[in-house]
Parts: C-alpha cells; sequence; structure tokens
C-alpha cells in the first residue's frame, strides 16, 4: 500500500469518526443547547449537562416566559406550576446553583433585552454577595450573552468529554432514570433526594445535613473566606442589585424579592464564624428598599428539618407558603412568624431579635 493511499484511508477514517461523534453528540444533545427531537428511551432525561448555567441559558430562551425566577439552588427547588395561581403568563425558573449576584445580574440584564419580559422574582442569598462567589465562565460576556455562541457549540458536539456525557445520557434514558432538572420549566424536583430518602431512612437526611454543613463552613464562598467579614466587601455585589432594580424599573417589569428561609444551623454559623457583621449590614442595606421579604432567621419554618432536604435547601412545598404570604393568599395556612418585608423601622429590632436566637442569649 502506497503512502498516497494510506493517508487518503487514514484522512477519511478519522473524517468519519468525526462526523460519528458529532451527530451522537447533536442527536443526544446531552446539554439541551441545540433543542434536538426529545425522544422517550433515547435522549429525554438530561442529568449530564456540562453546567446548568449553559443549559438553562438556552432552555430559559426556547421558553419565551413572561416571568422568569432567579436565584442559587434554593430558588430553584421552585416550582413554577406553583405561581399560576398569582401570575399570569408563562413561567420559568432560571435559578443557577451556586450563583453570585453578578451571574443573576448577567442574566436579567440579556433576558430583559431579548424577550418580553413583565415579572422578574429574584430570590437573594447572603451568600450570593460573597466576593468570592463570580462567574468562573471568563469569556463569558464575549460569547452566549452577545449571541456568540461558537464555545457553546463546539462543546456541545465535539469533545470526549461530551462524548462520554452523551452516552451516559443514552444509559440513563435506557433506564428510564428520572429528570433532576425539569429543563422545560427550570424545576429542580428533589426526585433523588426522595428515592435516597426512602431506600435508606432518616440517616440519609442526617448524612445529607452534616456534609451540606462542613462544605458551608470549608468553601470560599461560603465561610472561608476572611474578607467576607469586612462589611465593605460586599459593596461590589450591592451595587448589581442596585442595577437590577434600576434596570427593571426603566424597562417597567415588575420585581418580586424575598430573602431565603434558610435552616437555622446554617444562620446560627453566620454568627458562630463572626460573619454577621456583613451579615447585618446586608440585611440592614435591603432594608431600605422596604419590598424585600425576609424568610430567614428563627421562625417555625426554618427550625423544622422536615420543611428541607439537607442542611441548605428548602423543599417546594416551602415556597408555596413562601409566595402564599408575598401575595397575600389567605387561603393557604402560613405560620405567623414567617416572612416580615424588611424596612428602616423594623430592622434595627429585627437584627438583634436574630443575634439573641442564633447566639443563644
Amino acid at each position: 500500500m502506497n503512502y498516497k493511499r494510506w493517508n487518503k484511508i487514514t484522512l477519511t477514517s478519522i473524517g468519519i469518526i468525526l462526523v460519528l461523534i458529532i451527530s451522537f453528540n447533536y442527536l443526544i444533545d446531552p446539554y439541551f443547547v441545540f433543542n434536538s427531537a426529545q425522544i422517550d428511551g433515547f435522549n429525554k432525561i438530561k442529568n449530564n449537562t456540562i453546567s446548568e448555567q449553559m443549559t438553562k441559558f438556552y432552555t430559559a430562551k426556547r421558553s419565551n416566559a413572561k416571568v422568569l425566577i432567579l436565584g442559587t439552588s434554593r430558588t430553584e427547588h421552585i416550582n413554577p406550576n406553583d405561581l399560576h395561581k398569582y401570575i399570569k403568563g408563562k413561567i420559568y425558573n432560571l435559578a443557577i446553583p451556586g450563583s453570585g449576584i453578578d451571574v443573576q445580574k448577567d442574566n436579567i440584564e440579556y433576558f430583559i433585552k431579548h424577550s418580553k419580559l413583565e415579572t422578574i422574582i429574584l430570590g437573594l442569598d447572603f451568600f450570593s454577595f460573597n466576593p468570592s462567589n463570580k462567574s468562573s465562565y471568563k469569556t463569558i460576556k464575549n460569547t452566549r450573552y452577545n449571541d456568540k455562541y461558537t464555545n457553546d457549540y463546539l462543546d456541545s458536539i465535539l469533545s470526549i468529554s461530551t462524548l462520554k456525557k452523551s452516552i451516559k445520557t443514552f444509559k440513563d434514558n435506557l433506564k428510564y432514570e428520572h429528570n433532576k432538572v425539569n429543563y422545560l420549566n427550570g424545576w429542580r424536583n428533589n426526585f433523588d433526594y426522595y428515592k435516597q430518602l426512602k431506600i435508606n431512612g432518616i440517616d440519609y437526611k442526617k448524612q445529607k445535613i452534616e456534609q451540606q454543613l462542613n462544605m458551608i463552613s470549608t468553601q470560599n464562598v461560603h465561610f472561608n473566606n476572611s474578607y467576607f467579614k469586612n462589611p465593605e466587601s460586599i459593596l461590589k455585589s450591592l451595587e448589581n442589585l442596585e442595577y437590577i432594580i434600576k434596570l427593571c424599573k426603566i424597562n417597567h417589569i415588575k420585581l418580586i424579592m424575598f430573602i431565603s428561609p434558610l435552616y437555622y444551623k446554617i444562620t446560627d454559623m453566620i454568627y458562630k464564624k463572626a460573619y454577621n457583621k456583613t451579615y447585618d449590614f446586608w440585611k440592614t442595606q435591603l432594608s431600605l428598599y422596604g419590598t424585600i421579604y425576609d424568610f430567614s432567621g428563627y421562625n417555625t419554618i426554618s427550625t423544622n428539618i422536615n420543611n428541607y432536604t439537607d442542611g441548605s435547601h428548602y423543599k417546594s412545598k416551602v415556597a408555596k407558603l413562601m409566595f402564599a404570604k408575598i401575595f397575600n393568599d389567605k387561603s393557604v395556612d402560613v405560620p405567623n412568624d414567617f416572612g416580615i418585608i424588611l424596612n428602616k423601622s423594623n430592622i434595627g429590632t429585627i437584627l438583634i431579635k436574630q443575634k439573641k436566637s442564633h447566639l443563644g442569649e
């Protein structure tokens, strides 16, 4: 065999292999970027995404939602279907796990510009304002948010990593696994939690709580960042929030904001690890708006672990109580101590009360 023929066969073989890999990745579409036909038993289950930030960006774009829910993984547990009794129009949950306020701002800015939004629901978490909590996608502003999708497309069809995830996605579909996140509306459904709880009992929940509390105490984006103890560390993040508020006002978009109901042991940690100066400053600044519901602190909901899947995430049923409070739905029995609007008049009393509760004074 001469070299020319050998080279031709080699190049042709490589070309065929590349076409097969690209075709397979495109058809399986593990990251849900291309919106390939969703087929039961083939590619409908999507539990192997490269990042929810990428996948939810594209699924939110296709949703044509009039209402967006944003925040961290806590807010991701809000089922859009539970809000239809209060808000008209299609609702999409664009909450991104672990996201900082900068990522949330970028998403809000993009979708205000490129869609016909009417309402934004923003769940606020103290951790989102941590100066260490920044987007890890360094070139993001020069790619998808400017309608340049080259990086995302290449990541989604032309890599060995994606091929592995496509194969895993295909296997999941053969086994008829359940979606951890319903990307059609963005809701994280807690299926895995209930499955494991049924198998392993209460020990599973206790283990999850300990893992969550340990993680939060050791990660820089949570409570292992000394700079975060300085109230000035969150000034830039507060500027991002101010920008969101102004942007919604200019574009006549209704903005609903609330502070997520943390499990009380996490809030205890804020005080025990000396982050309370920043925490108090954060809440004081939020109180200036006079429109933000605070569901955190010691209350009937936050002190009952049955309302949480672990030490950090509340169940979807808690969100129903939150929105019943926000929309003054008297048909729902909401505990009296769950949820209060922060304002200049009550913030001092609230801070004193929460300090005594969390320090056991």
